[in-house]
């Protein structure tokens, strides 16, 4: 019928993040993102987003991802929330900074998979799959 609007529907897609290496650590670059799969409801979306997420981070180092330190707290806080919410040992402090990705090396066989999912959720800068609200006209 001429004239009439067509119906706006909401989906929720998931999208797989692109990530690069430099050499040094994985930034998000050249590669580009992709749609995985589309869901009708937004708690479908991000229980199916969360189940990916931690499955994607098994046998990753977290400090190797983003920026040279991909979270948006502090590095301050983020040692105390290591230190006194996880009960671990602090990172070395050497050459101005502390040595996070060396520590990770050295202590992720000893923390459980709470503490694992604990710190990998401070690093709220990085993720590998994430839930993107679009449009669908029809």
């Amino acid at each position: 019928m001429a004239g009439t609007k067509p119906k706006v529907r909401i989906a929720y897609i998931i999208q797989e993040s692109g990530w690069d290496y430099n050499d040094e650590y994985y930034y998000r670059g050249g590669n580009d993102d992709r749609v995985i799969k589309a869901f009708s409801t937004r708690a479908k979306a991000e229980a199916y987003q969360r189940q990916r997420e931690l499955k994607a981070r098994r046998g990753k180092n977290p400090f190797e991802w983003g920026t040279y330190f991909p979270t948006s707290r502090t590095e301050k806080e983020f040692c105390q929330f290591v230190t006194k919410e996880l009960g671990l040992p602090a990172p070395r402090f050497e050459h101005g900074c502390y040595q996070w990705m060396i520590w990770w090396s050295e202590h992720e066989d000893e923390l459980t998979a709470e503490q694992l999912t604990k710190i990998w959720d401070a690093m709220d800068l990085v993720h590998f799959f994430e839930v993107v609200e679009i449009e669908v006209e029809g």
